[in-house]
């Protein structure tokens, strides 16, 4: 599913303790190995990463969060496949 995306949008599995659960994981390293980028509504900033950039954001001035972009590659743009 995350193959055919333009985007993937994760929320915790428990919003109130901001537990992540294990589809929480699988998708967005599935993401991030198919370069697509991730909004992760998190209360806390993302590991940072050789493979991505993590950006603070807010998504459609609803939820705050962290854009996760796989790092361009190639002539500097982000080559989507």
């Amino acid at each position: 599913m995350v193959k055919r995306s333009c985007m993937v949008l994760l929320f915790p599995e428990d919003p109130k303790t901001g537990r992540l659960g294990e589809g929480f994981a699988l998708a967005f390293r599935t993401a991030i190995y198919h370069i697509k980028p991730v909004f992760v509504v998190l209360s806390w900033q993302p590991k940072e990463s050789i493979h991505y950039l993590v950006l603070p954001a807010n998504l459609f001035k609803i939820v705050d969060g962290f854009w996760v972009a796989p790092h361009p590659y190639g002539d500097g743009r982000l080559d989507y496949l």
